[in-house]
């Protein structure tokens, strides 16, 4: 091959486009060990039930596309396997910050098996039940708002109405702070929820802007030891500011990313 031809290729290749890494917009994984949040016992309905109609309320960081969604819940009983399951409602809600309002942008119904469950071969709740992740597309990709606030509900659709005795779906607690909407089937729909938990484990997973200067992890416009602080908790609580390589992961290789960051300066 000669040479033109090489450097014709080297060329073509430079310029290939790169696919974005898909990143964690929002929200958190379960805490260890995670307890479990019921909304409801008995929602009623004529053929099949939505139980546990719940949801977390998640603030991307900046202008960002939600492709899938991620959760982590199961069956109430160590007894169970999440087997009266037969699959899930999922709806993004925008939440008017004024009067509190949701609006809904777009719900989705998929069945357990397609939600590919895994067993985290972790426990969770007083009963030791099983904690399943489950994960999938939302369709579409979703354009969200940085700083604004949307409510990420997730109803599971059960075979039967859960009662005593019977299995009924339930939700892992997460491992940082968050704000529960719950609907107790009075009417009212989601509202939010006394404090009983630390927050819902769900995730929004897809593409988003980077931020102008990534070493500033509490984005007060300056680089300051307190932005180390800032990175510490972020990366704690799974944060996507702790994603300082960007890409795609929070591991400890993003503590020396974030030093040569905050060297480079903004």
């Amino acid at each position: 091959m000669d040479a033109p031809r090489l450097t014709f290729l080297a060329l073509g290749l430079a310029a290939a486009p790169v696919a974005a890494q898909p990143v964690v917009i929002a929200g958190q994984s379960p805490e260890s060990p995670a307890s479990s949040v019921i909304s409801a016992d008995e929602p009623g309905g004529s053929f099949m039930y939505d139980d546990q109609r719940a949801g977390e309320t998640l603030v991307p960081p900046r202008k960002a596309s939600a492709e899938r969604i991620r959760f982590w819940g199961g069956s109430e009983s160590s007894l169970e396997d999440d087997t009266n399951t037969l699959g899930f409602r999922v709806s993004i809600y925008d939440l008017d910050q004024n009067t509190g309002t949701l609006s809904l942008i777009t719900q989705r119904r998929i069945s357990r098996g397609f939600a590919s469950p895994v067993d985290t071969n972790q426990t969770m709740g007083d009963m030791d039940a099983k904690m399943f992740s489950y994960e999938f597309d939302l369709g579409e990709a979703i354009g969200l708002d940085g700083q604004n606030e949307y409510v990420v509900s997730v109803s599971a659709i059960t075979f039967v109405p859960p009662r005593e005795s019977r299995e009924s779906w339930t939700w892992a607690t997460a491992s940082g702070d968050g704000v529960i909407h719950l609907d107790v089937f009075d009417g009212q729909g989601l509202a939010p929820a006394p404090k009983v938990a630390n927050g819902l484990a769900v995730e929004l997973i897809g593409q988003m802007e980077a931020p102008e200067c990534l070493a500033d992890v509490n984005q007060d416009g300056s680089l300051t030891q307190t932005d180390f602080t800032a990175w510490i908790n972020a990366y704690t609580t799974g944060d996507p500011r702790a994603d300082q390589n960007s890409d795609g992961s929070i591991t400890p290789s993003d503590f020396t990313a974030w030093v040569s960051n905050y060297n480079a300066g903004c």
